[in-house]
């Protein structure tokens, strides 16, 4: 065989090689999955992450999705319900940049932060004491990831995945494990249990109490 074209075919060869490598890198999809503070749930969406999912805060991650639409990322999914939202938060009847996801007792917030970029978390919210177990609860509150421990936390409607009355507060808790919640209608108010990342309950609680037009959430210590 001529010196010249074995040459020739080996650059060639090198080339095509070097240009699929390059092609399969930067097409690389990366899942995005979800998984529960308590580790009773692990969810995924599939690989429609342009990078690898990452931290943005205490309990929030963002990635880049290409052509990203709510609607569709959630065809053909095991999921209980999806609940659109609104700029203002409150609930839409048509695909929006926000939504929640109940899955499993559990539920996740989305929000499309610009064109391509997701940022998602577990509908969840912190109490870390001193002194006390502390832990999460189920949180209707889209942005509250820490809350006061010595006193109470007010906060408004605006502040929730849509809410706007007690009557709604509780259907929100009825989709969660029943064993985390008490309902007291009479004083318009629900107890829920704090539990830990290993999924164990703590010995402390929270009252999520409605007053007036503000919703007031305290920890109540074992």
């Amino acid at each position: 065989m001529n010196k010249r074209y074995v040459i020739a075919l080996v650059a060639f060869l090198t080339v095509i090689i070097g240009a699929l490598v390059f092609y399969k890198f930067n097409n690389r999809k990366y899942n995005l999955t979800l998984e529960s503070q308590d580790g009773k749930v692990r969810f995924d969406l599939g690989k429609i992450c342009d990078e690898k999912p990452s931290r943005c805060s205490d309990l929030s991650y963002t990635c880049k999705v290409t052509d990203l639409s709510l609607d569709k990322m959630f065809d053909g999914k095991d999921i209980d319900s999806v609940v659109y939202l609104d700029d203002d938060y409150k609930k839409s009847d048509s695909p929006t940049n926000k939504c929640y996801i109940g899955a499993n007792n559990h539920y996740f917030y989305f929000c499309i932060d610009n064109e391509n970029s997701l940022i998602y978390n577990e509908l969840i919210s912190g109490f870390y004491p001193e002194e006390s177990d502390g832990g999460y609860m189920v949180s209707p509150f889209y942005d509250e990831e820490g809350l006061k421990w010595k006193e109470k936390n007010f906060l408004t409607w605006k502040d929730t995945v849509g809410l706007s009355s007690f009557e709604e507060l509780v259907k929100f808790y009825e989709k969660t494990d029943s064993s985390l919640y008490e309902i007291d209608k009479e004083n318009q108010m629900v107890t829920v249990k704090l539990f830990g990342t290993d999924g164990n309950v703590s010995g402390d609680k929270a009252t999520v109490t409605v007053e007036g037009e503000e919703i007031a959430v305290e920890l109540i210590k074992d």
